[in-house]
Formats: C-alpha cells, sequence, structure tokens
C-alpha cells in the first residue's frame, strides 16, 4: 500500500495495512547521530510530508530556534537555547501569570 492510500484508509477508519507514521526529529538527532538517523528512515519510511511553507509577509522573529542563544518567536515568547540542535526553554513568555491573561 502506498502512503498517500495509507494516509486516506487511516484517516477513513478503513483498515490501512498499518499506522501511518512521520518522524520528527531536531537538528540535534542530525548533527550527532547521521548513520543511525538515516538507518531509522530507511527501515521505517515517512507516510506523511508537509509542504513548503511560504508567507507573503514572513513572521517577524529575531535568531534562529535551533542554534545557541536567544530567540523570540513571532508572538513575543523569548527562548534561550543552550545547545545547537535542540529546542530552548521558555524564560520570558508572552503571559507572565494567569492574573494578567
Amino acid at each position: 500500500m502506498k502512503s498517500r492510500e495509507r494516509v486516506l484508509r487511516a484517516l477513513e477508519f478503513d483498515h490501512p495495512d498499518r499506522v501511518p507514521r512521520d518522524l520528527w526529529t531536531l537538528p540535534w538527532a542530525e548533527i550527532h547521530h547521521p548513520k543511525e538517523l538515516a538507518a531509522i528512515r530507511e527501515d521505517f519510511p515517512v507516510d506523511i510530508i508537509n509542504s513548503p511553507v511560504t508567507y507573503s509577509n514572513p513572521p517577524k522573529t529575531e535568531g534562529d530556534p535551533h542554534l545557541k542563544g536567544t530567540f523570540v518567536d513571532e508572538w513575543g515568547c523569548e527562548f534561550l537555547n543552550l545547545q545547537d540542535g535542540v529546542i530552548g526553554e521558555v524564560k520570558r513568555p508572552i503571559v507572565e501569570d494567569w492574573q494578567s491573561a
């Protein structure tokens, strides 16, 4: 069964040959374990792909979410990342506490 049919059958509860799968990895895995990750992808190919995202007006962000340092997302949340390849920890959320929400 091809991926497209597998996904459609799963969405329709129509008994696909197996559950469709996707493998979400962070760049850290590619940096530190490229051979192992390639082997996993070879043994367990993905069924779900993402289309490219194109914005006419890209969201305003600062920094890179996967590089060491500070990243500010499009909502204004500030993340601190201590190592390359992972997603940082929120240090300055847009909602400081529930009272201000």
